[in-house]
């Protein structure tokens, strides 16, 4: 092969590669859109449960019981007995009220 041909299949190969690299860079940007985009969502949901006990579910399985104070940039904030306490909301899985017990 001649050197034009080397540099014809250089020129192919790194166009290929530069339209790789687009692409992710497409995927990921489409990625955190979406992500931003349900993440608003849980958090407009979670605003609901503000000032009741909850039992939070985390990825994994874990769980934290507490009044739920506010709900702010993607963060819980728990009373727990007397102390704060922030959970990350892109962790919670599950947020459930759990009901007052009545003392009559």
């Amino acid at each position: 092969m001649n050197t034009n041909a080397y540099i014809g299949v250089m020129l192919v190969i790194i166009l290929i590669l530069m339209r790789e690299k687009q692409n992710k860079e497409c995927v990921a940007a489409v990625r955190l859109r979406n992500k931003k985009v349900e993440g608003d969502k849980m958090e407009a949901m979670a605003k609901q449960f503000v000032g009741k006990t909850c039992l939070i579910t985390i990825f994994g399985g874990s769980t934290v019981k507490g009044v739920l104070r506010e709900v702010r940039e993607h963060a819980l904030l728990l009373d727990k007995k007397g102390k704060t306490q922030i959970v990350n909301l892109e962790f919670v899985t599950c947020i459930e009220e759990i009901p007052q017990k009545n003392k009559d």
